[in-house]
């Protein structure tokens, strides 16, 4: 298949302009993406309250900590989750920040006695009191962000939408029921709720606390995730103007044509069986494509959300063993999205050369690739940190 051309639009016509792109083809996109692929987010509740649970000052001084829970009020009841907030204790002002969830829960994050457990499924079916304290900190550095002069903000995806995907023996349960569509009557609800918007609609609750707090700038947000959370980033960041920065680690950037809709049935829209039958995600790119068969291609395709980011940041990532979000399938995303922010005067994009480099390219979209496996870790965090202090002109007072 060749390349994909986000500028071409069905029917011929090219966009040749950013103000085509942000007026036509942005609402289009999104639309498409809504309705084809991803489902809508959930709507705005008609009540949201943000009630501070617990505070104090955490890892020897360096952390102020808050936690808070986000609770959504509507016609057919309440929904709530919890969100972790560490605030660099020596910020000189508002400080920017990452939001980032977690899969196993708050407490995961950072061995802080103080963090909350949360009671929602967790990631693969495991239990809250079975993760201990800090058991996923080399995903999250919170230390190393809070170092760096950024505050950071997570949450549980699981309290948002129960991820029953990777869960032995539950993995065709659908979460929708617990989720925050519950409290939404049928007419708003969508047949069926899917999670990956929904958890894409926790990031920008998230802001939504971030922007009530004093101590953050807004202004300076980014959004992060990994593997499906990296496509939830990258849905949170198209639809969602505010975040300055959407980083995608392991995934995000995977074709329409590739992505294994039949054994992800929350996730996905049944639509998107249009363009894609892959039952496996761990498939090459070339095995994937031989398994498609006649299907015709989408409208529009990954490359065409990531081009809903323009011209706020994109910082694209994977692993050289990654058998899921394989370094060329997300190179090729980086690629792929060029044209877009060409039409916002960007000229710092990745060279064909950065895909085997083991030096982080930052630009206007940015790229990393590090040794191991399907993995978020420590090693991620440096090229993110560096490449958010560039692009929001900050220096942290360390």
């Amino acid at each position: 298949m060749p390349p994909f051309d986000p500028l071409l639009l069905p029917g011929g016509r090219r966009i040749a302009t950013a103000a085509e792109w942000v007026c036509d083809a942005r609402p289009r996109i999104l639309r498409f993406f809504e309705r084809e692929i991803f489902g809508p987010m959930p709507p705005r509740p008609a009540e949201t309250r943000f009630e501070l649970v617990e505070s104090g000052v955490a890892f020897d001084g360096l952390a102020l900590r808050r936690q808070f829970r986000i609770v959504s009020r509507d016609e057919a009841g309440a929904h709530s989750f919890d969100v972790l907030v560490y605030l660099p204790a020596d910020a000189a002002g508002p400080a920017p920040a990452f939001v980032c969830p977690n899969f196993l829960g708050n407490h995961s994050v950072a061995d802080d006695p103080a963090v909350i457990p949360p009671d929602c499924p967790l990631h693969r079916g495991v239990k809250p009191q079975d993760v201990p304290r800090g058991s996923r900190a080399e995903r999250l550095p919170v230390r190393d962000i809070l170092a760096s002069g950024f505050a950071v903000a997570t949450f549980c995806h699981g309290a948002v939408y129960p991820d029953y995907s990777a869960t032995p023996g539950r993995e065709a349960l659908d979460g929708a029921a617990e989720s925050v569509w519950r409290i939404f009557p049928p007419p708003r609800r969508p047949a069926p709720p899917l999670a990956l918007s929904t958890w894409a609609w926790g990031d920008a609750r998230v802001l939504d606390l971030l922007e009530t707090l004093p101590e953050i700038d807004a202004r300076r947000v980014a959004v992060a995730g990994h593997s499906r959370l990296a496509f939830t980033a990258v849905i949170a960041a198209a639809f969602d103007g505010r975040f300055a920065l959407c980083c995608a680690s392991g995934g995000g950037g995977k074709s329409l044509t590739l992505v294994p809709n039949l054994k992800f049935p929350a996730w996905f829209s049944p639509e998107l069986r249009r363009w894609t039958s892959i039952a496996d995600s761990a498939l090459s790119a070339e095995e994937a494509e031989s398994r498609r068969g006649a299907l015709p291609p989408p409208p529009f395709d990954t490359a065409s959300l990531l081009g809903c980011i323009a011209p706020r940041h994109l910082h694209l990532c994977t692993s050289d063993g990654d058998i899921y979000a394989p370094p060329e399938i997300q190179f090729a995303a980086a690629q792929a999205v060029a044209p877009v922010y060409r039409l916002f005067g960007a000229d710092r994009l990745p060279p064909p050369a950065a895909l085997h480099s083991r030096q982080p390219f930052h630009g206007d979209v940015s790229w990393h690739c590090k040794h191991g496996p399907h993995s978020i870790s420590r090693e991620d965090w440096p090229p993110f940190l560096a490449g958010a202090r560039r692009i929001f002109n900050f220096q942290s007072a360390s």
